[in-house]
């Protein structure tokens, strides 16, 4: 489930236990006892809804993988002093031709989808992810995370990387 998937649901859920309560409430007859009965009744509705995120946000691994922007001079540095990253260029093949960074991996923005777990299996690979300007780049980083890559950075666009690029 999605982060988006699960504020969703939660927000279904709010209103559905609200407008319970609210029927309850108004289900019962006597005025001293309703004041008490919804006084309670909003208090553990408080409480179970505060509840909720905690106990949404333990359940799943990926809820606290979050989108991480760096900038070229960071990006650099990961690739001249780490092993194990993948550079991943989400540009058309057309754009990549023209220049790309050394052994950038290319899957454009509309195929990610469908390409990226066989091409980069491991979920847990740190990537390193630019275009042309930044604008596909931070929606790709995005979609990765959602599909559970833990270790996804968004480098922006190579229109801003100062470094050498090559062509084939």
């Amino acid at each position: 489930m999605t982060i988006a998937e699960w504020l969703y649901m939660h927000a279904i859920l709010h209103i559905v236990l609200r407008k319970a309560a609210e029927n309850m409430i108004r289900n019962i007859k006597c005025e001293k006892v309703e004041s008490n009965m919804s006084n309670k009744i909003l208090v553990i509705l408080t409480c179970f809804l505060l509840i909720l995120p905690l106990i949404g946000s333990c359940s799943k691994g990926t809820a606290s993988v979050r989108y991480q922007k760096i900038d070229a001079r960071e990006a650099k540095s990961i690739i001249d002093n780490e092993d194990d990253i993948v550079i991943l260029d989400v540009r058309t093949k057309q754009e990549y031709d023209q220049g790309h960074i050394l052994n950038a991996v290319l899957i454009p923005d509309v195929n990610l989808k469908d390409e990226v777990e066989e091409i980069i299996p491991d979920k847990n690979i740190k990537i390193l992810v630019y275009c042309r300007s930044g604008r596909r780049s931070a929606a790709s980083a995005k979609l990765l995370i959602e599909m559970g890559y833990k270790n996804v950075y968004d480098f922006g666009g190579i229109n801003d990387w100062p470094y050498d690029i090559v062509t084939d």
